[in-house]
Protein backbone atom coordinates (compact mmCIF):
# COMPACT_ATOMS: atom_id res chain seq x y z
CA UNK A 1 0.00 0.00 0.00
CA UNK A 2 1.55 3.32 -1.18
CA UNK A 3 -0.30 6.97 -0.59
CA UNK A 4 -0.51 9.26 2.23
CA UNK A 5 -2.08 8.23 5.68
CA UNK A 6 -3.91 11.66 6.76
CA UNK A 7 -5.46 11.61 9.99
CA UNK A 8 -5.15 15.40 10.37
CA UNK A 9 -8.25 16.99 8.91
CA UNK A 10 -8.45 18.22 12.89
CA UNK A 11 -5.60 20.13 12.77
CA UNK A 12 -5.79 24.11 12.34
CA UNK A 13 -4.66 25.07 8.87
CA UNK A 14 -3.85 28.83 8.08
CA UNK A 15 -1.84 31.12 5.65
CA UNK A 16 0.81 33.08 8.36
CA UNK A 17 2.78 35.90 7.45
CA UNK A 18 5.91 35.50 9.12
CA UNK A 19 9.70 37.46 9.29
CA UNK A 20 12.78 35.43 9.24
CA UNK A 21 13.96 35.80 12.51
CA UNK A 22 17.90 36.14 10.31
CA UNK A 23 16.93 38.29 7.61
CA UNK A 24 14.03 39.68 8.50
CA UNK A 25 12.48 38.83 5.40
CA UNK A 26 8.78 38.14 5.08
CA UNK A 27 7.82 34.38 4.52
CA UNK A 28 3.93 33.17 3.82
CA UNK A 29 3.28 29.59 4.51
CA UNK A 30 0.48 27.65 4.47
CA UNK A 31 0.80 23.74 6.32
CA UNK A 32 -1.39 21.43 6.89
CA UNK A 33 0.14 18.79 9.43
CA UNK A 34 2.83 16.95 8.42
CA UNK A 35 1.81 15.93 5.34
CA UNK A 36 1.03 19.06 3.24
CA UNK A 37 3.27 22.87 3.36
CA UNK A 38 3.63 25.92 1.38
CA UNK A 39 6.30 28.55 1.59
CA UNK A 40 6.66 31.62 -0.38
CA UNK A 41 10.17 33.27 0.82
CA UNK A 42 12.71 35.23 -1.50
CA UNK A 43 9.92 35.52 -4.29
CA UNK A 44 10.05 31.22 -4.65
CA UNK A 45 6.73 29.33 -3.47
CA UNK A 46 7.71 25.40 -2.64
CA UNK A 47 5.24 22.92 -1.99
CA UNK A 48 6.24 20.24 -0.37
CA UNK A 49 4.34 16.68 0.29
CA UNK A 50 5.41 13.60 2.56
CA UNK A 51 4.09 10.16 1.10
CA UNK A 52 3.28 7.63 3.45
CA UNK A 53 4.69 3.93 1.93
CA UNK A 54 4.10 0.51 3.32
CA UNK A 55 7.06 -1.47 4.62
CA UNK A 56 10.37 -0.11 5.90
CA UNK A 57 11.56 1.25 2.79
CA UNK A 58 15.84 2.49 3.06
CA UNK A 59 15.89 4.27 -0.78
CA UNK A 60 16.67 7.48 -1.28
CA UNK A 61 14.56 9.06 -4.31
CA UNK A 62 16.82 11.27 -6.32
CA UNK A 63 16.05 15.25 -7.04
CA UNK A 64 14.74 15.24 -10.46
CA UNK A 65 12.29 12.76 -9.49
CA UNK A 66 8.39 13.52 -11.07
CA UNK A 67 5.52 14.78 -9.50
CA UNK A 68 2.04 14.81 -11.47
CA UNK A 69 -0.74 16.78 -10.43
CA UNK A 70 -3.87 16.17 -12.48
CA UNK A 71 -6.90 19.05 -11.48
CA UNK A 72 -10.38 18.59 -11.63
CA UNK A 73 -10.38 21.20 -14.07
CA UNK A 74 -8.57 18.29 -16.42
CA UNK A 75 -5.31 20.76 -16.41
CA UNK A 76 -2.36 18.42 -15.57
CA UNK A 77 0.88 20.16 -13.80
CA UNK A 78 4.25 18.11 -13.87
CA UNK A 79 7.09 18.81 -11.49
CA UNK A 80 10.64 17.58 -10.51
CA UNK A 81 11.31 17.33 -6.97
CA UNK A 82 14.35 19.92 -6.25
CA UNK A 83 16.46 17.64 -3.43
CA UNK A 84 17.07 13.71 -2.38
CA UNK A 85 13.87 12.31 -0.62
CA UNK A 86 15.43 10.29 2.31
CA UNK A 87 13.46 7.64 4.10
CA UNK A 88 11.93 8.33 7.67
CA UNK A 89 10.57 5.07 8.85
CA UNK A 90 8.48 4.11 11.61
CA UNK A 91 6.10 1.65 13.34
CA UNK A 92 2.36 1.96 14.06
CA UNK A 93 0.44 -0.67 16.15
CA UNK A 94 2.15 -3.84 14.16
CA UNK A 95 2.54 -2.50 10.56
CA UNK A 96 5.78 -0.50 9.81
CA UNK A 97 5.85 2.67 7.45
CA UNK A 98 8.00 5.17 5.78
CA UNK A 99 7.65 8.53 5.18
CA UNK A 100 9.20 10.75 1.98
CA UNK A 101 8.57 14.45 1.87
CA UNK A 102 9.09 15.18 -1.78
CA UNK A 103 9.59 19.26 -2.25
CA UNK A 104 9.17 21.21 -6.04
CA UNK A 105 9.16 24.42 -6.85
CA UNK A 106 6.21 26.28 -8.06
CA UNK A 107 5.47 29.23 -10.63
CA UNK A 108 2.71 31.62 -11.07
CA UNK A 109 1.02 29.70 -13.35
CA UNK A 110 1.13 26.72 -11.00
CA UNK A 111 -0.20 28.27 -8.08
CA UNK A 112 -3.06 30.22 -10.03
CA UNK A 113 -3.95 26.47 -11.30
CA UNK A 114 -3.47 24.89 -7.72
CA UNK A 115 -6.08 27.54 -6.12
CA UNK A 116 -8.67 27.33 -9.08
CA UNK A 117 -9.60 23.33 -9.17
CA UNK A 118 -8.24 20.78 -7.11
CA UNK A 119 -6.04 18.11 -7.35
CA UNK A 120 -8.40 14.98 -8.49
CA UNK A 121 -5.19 12.55 -9.00
CA UNK A 122 -1.04 12.71 -8.31
CA UNK A 123 1.59 10.64 -9.85
CA UNK A 124 4.77 10.50 -7.74
CA UNK A 125 7.86 8.28 -7.62
CA UNK A 126 7.74 5.12 -5.68
CA UNK A 127 10.54 4.02 -3.08
CA UNK A 128 10.54 0.61 -5.10
CA UNK A 129 10.50 2.00 -8.45
CA UNK A 130 8.24 3.52 -10.67
CA UNK A 131 5.36 5.77 -9.91
CA UNK A 132 1.89 5.58 -7.42
CA UNK A 133 -1.21 6.94 -8.76
CA UNK A 134 -3.06 8.64 -5.89
CA UNK A 135 -7.02 8.71 -6.92
CA UNK A 136 -8.14 11.26 -4.26
CA UNK A 137 -11.02 10.17 -2.69
CA UNK A 138 -13.06 10.08 0.81
CA UNK A 139 -10.43 11.45 3.59
CA UNK A 140 -8.61 12.56 0.29
CA UNK A 141 -10.80 15.08 -0.61
CA UNK A 142 -9.42 17.30 2.64
CA UNK A 143 -6.27 16.74 1.50
CA UNK A 144 -7.20 17.73 -1.88
CA UNK A 145 -9.15 21.06 -0.31
CA UNK A 146 -6.20 21.62 1.48
CA UNK A 147 -3.62 21.99 -1.51
CA UNK A 148 -6.42 24.24 -3.21
CA UNK A 149 -6.55 26.23 0.13
CA UNK A 150 -2.87 26.47 0.26
CA UNK A 151 -2.10 27.51 -3.34
CA UNK A 152 -4.76 30.08 -3.00
CA UNK A 153 -3.11 31.40 0.21
CA UNK A 154 0.05 31.91 -1.88
CA UNK A 155 -2.26 33.57 -4.83
CA UNK A 156 -3.13 36.25 -2.65
CA UNK A 157 0.26 37.57 -1.93
CA UNK A 158 1.91 36.69 -5.23
CA UNK A 159 1.86 40.61 -6.03
CA UNK A 160 3.76 40.86 -3.00
CA UNK A 161 6.30 38.99 -3.71
CA UNK A 162 7.04 40.60 -6.85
Amino acid sequence: MAGIISFQFLLAQDCEVSKDPFTNEEVIGYHWGKSLKYEMKSGETTLEIEFTYSGNLKVTIPEGSEILFKLENGTIIKKATIAESFPKSYVAGQAVYTNYPMKVVLNEEDIVALAGSKVEVIRYPDGKGGSNDWDIKGLGKLFSRNMKNGADCMRQHLKNAK
